[in-house]
């Protein structure tokens, strides 16, 4: 019996339509699996999410890791009026400290009110930055280049990277949550592609787009008409990224600079400054807040004062030439994942796979400056720039943005590390892969479609078995010291104690992630002067501290015994390798120990 082959196009015979009626005078075909935006994006958010959930418990939470998030604790749970980490402030949180705001707060509230306190809820809310800069990432290389499939390439290489997936569970992920802004403000400071203009061999599928929905959408928001307009905005997003972390103000001169350098007129720029000094009035506010807060500008510059001597930002000692070679070694450190791998397990080992594709990252900003020049001296052909709607930056100027945050970062030396650095990962991923697209409009001619899927396979599969490295180091450590799990276990410890032991963390670290496991449902202290001390001494409070160092128990227990306390026992928690994470210690008050 002869099986009745099938042809793309139309069904075989008449047999095989009469065996399947409804194919009848219906064409079969690969339309539908048409790579559009819309599908390129929800495959790499699969891509993402599951990785974001994977041993999503671990590692453990150390303070950093948690702020600004914790205080959502306190604000859906205000019972207890326990210490938050904010700048002085009337009524809402804005600034969680001189130098960054508190927008991963207000993204998480309303996670944390739908799933509770616990880490799902934790990698939900930051997860929803990731997802967001991964957006942006596509949607920065689809204007750039006019191809969904480079597109789709770039942000699968994010959405697999090491490095960025694994900042989210460590203490950068507030810095890279401003990535979000940034890229924002990149796509809308781009000049467009129109359609007519995008090579076939690019993106086959460019005159179909009009049907796909979040393409419509992102055309309508292309404010062809009023050309200065997205500039406006993408000053406000660049301003956002600055309240985001101070350190994205290390990319503003790209923006000033190059935006008078392509529009060759200073006016062009004024949309612009004017966006980002809008944008910048979230610090105005808390500053302002702050201001009232501490009742007037001499207290306050007094308090400001001291908070800067503290942090010493100017503090580093290094010449010109340390301070260069020191943001190169942090910048690599941090391509590389090991400022994230130094924080969870105290070492970091590199893969020959890791050390060629940071190559690979570093060498793309030189590649595409580089073919950018070129092409731009040769770009005086009026048709080709009929073809671009106008941009305060051309696609070609992303590859200053990493050359120059590294110069701007050299004022502060080895006040900075990997974490500050972190907004390069996903900037790395756009260069590189708008390089390639700079390469084939160099050739004058489409690379092989298999260049550009043999690039993404070999990102994809090596940043997965970076991944598996990773993951299952992480599974049998359960992270070290500082990012130990055994905090959380403590957290957890907490709510089966008694309501009314107060825990006590004078060392940095403990306190943010207790208050948000605990869901600000136990008291908690950071402080053991004289005076709080004989307070809770005086309610005849029990207490138990927690401490990182045995070399200080002997001082805590001095303080206690001082105040009349008598210490009733003490213990440890364990890492997973039965190593030492920390101390603790219970203390009763006189009362209770009569």
């Amino acid at each position: 019996m002869k099986i009745p082959m099938l042809r793309l196009g139309r069904p075989s015979s008449a047999k095989w339509q009469r065996c399947i009626p409804w194919l009848k005078g219906k064409k079969l075909s690969l339309a539908h699996l048409e790579l559009t935006t819309a599908r390129a994006l929800i495959l790499v958010q699969i891509v993402f999410w599951i990785s974001q959930l994977t041993e999503m418990a671990l590692p453990g939470l150390y303070m950093d890791a948690v702020n600004p998030d914790y205080i959502a604790a306190r604000a859906l749970n205000p019972e207890l009026p326990n210490w938050v980490g904010v700048l002085p402030t009337l009524g809402i949180p804005v600034l969680g400290s001189l130098y960054h705001g508190v927008q991963n707060l207000y993204v998480g509230l309303p996670v944390f009110a739908l799933l509770g306190f616990n880490m799902l809820a934790l990698r939900v809310a930051q997860g929803l930055f990731a997802s967001g800069i991964l957006v942006m990432t596509h949607l920065v290389l689809q204007r750039a280049s006019g191809s969904v499939l480079l597109a789709f390439a770039g942000s699968l290489g994010v959405a697999t990277e090491l490095a960025f997936i694994a900042s989210f569970r460590t203490q950068m992920y507030i810095v890279m949550s401003g990535a979000f802004w940034l890229l924002l403000a990149i796509y809308l400071a781009l000049g467009r592609r129109t359609v007519a203009s995008l090579p076939h061999e690019l993106n086959a599928a460019a005159s179909t787009r009009s049907r796909n929905l979040i393409s419509s959408l992102i055309s309508s928001f292309s404010f062809a008409e009023r050309p200065t307009l997205p500039w406006l905005f993408s000053g406000i997003c660049a301003g956002l990224a600055v309240y985001s972390y101070f350190v994205y103000l290390f990319f503003v001169p790209v923006f000033v600079a190059l935006g008078w350098w392509h529009t060759r007129q200073w006016r062009s720029t004024l949309p612009w400054l004017l966006g980002f000094v809008l944008g910048m009035q979230t610090y105005v506010l808390g500053y302002t807040l702050a201001i009232a807060a501490l009742g007037g500008f001499a207290p306050a510059l007094e308090w400001f004062r001291n908070a800067a001597d503290g942090l010493g930002p100017m503090s580093s000692v290094q010449t010109l030439t340390q301070r260069a070679v020191n943001a190169w070694d942090v910048a690599l450190l941090t391509l590389q994942d090991g400022g994230n791998e130094l924080m969870i397990f105290g070492a970091t080992a590199l893969g020959q796979w890791v050390v060629w594709k940071v190559r690979l990252l570093v060498l793309a900003p030189l590649l595409l400056l580089a073919l950018g020049l070129a092409r731009g001296y040769k770009r005086h052909d009026q048709a080709e720039i009929a073809a671009h709607t106008p941009g305060l930056l051309a696609n070609w100027h992303v590859a200053l943005l990493p050359i120059v945050f590294i110069a701007v970062s050299l004022i502060f030396g080895d006040r900075l590390w990997s974490h500050h650095y972190s907004p390069l990962i996903p900037l790395a991923y756009v260069i590189l892969f708008l390089a390639l697209y700079h390469l084939q409009t160099a050739l004058r001619r489409a690379l092989p479609r298999w260049a550009g899927v043999t690039l993404m396979l070999g990102l994809m599969l090596g940043n997965l078995h970076q991944q598996q490295v990773f993951f299952e180091h992480l599974e049998a450590s359960g992270g070290t010291k500082y990012f130990s799990n055994a905090i959380n276990r403590m957290a957890d410890d907490a709510l089966s104690m008694p309501a009314d032991l107060v825990h006590v963390f004078p060392e940095w670290g403990f306190a943010m992630p207790f208050a948000l496991l605990t869901g600000n449902h136990r008291r908690y202290e950071v402080y053991i002067d004289d005076a709080n001390l004989t307070r809770l001494a005086e309610s005849g409070t029990n207490l138990r501290l927690y401490y990182w160092q045995s070399e200080t128990e002997s001082s805590y227990r001095d303080q206690l015994l001082k105040h009349g306390y008598q210490i009733s026992n003490s213990g440890t928690y364990l890492q997973r390798d039965q190593g030492i994470a920390f101390y603790w210690m219970d203390a009763l008050s006189s009362e209770s120990a009569n």
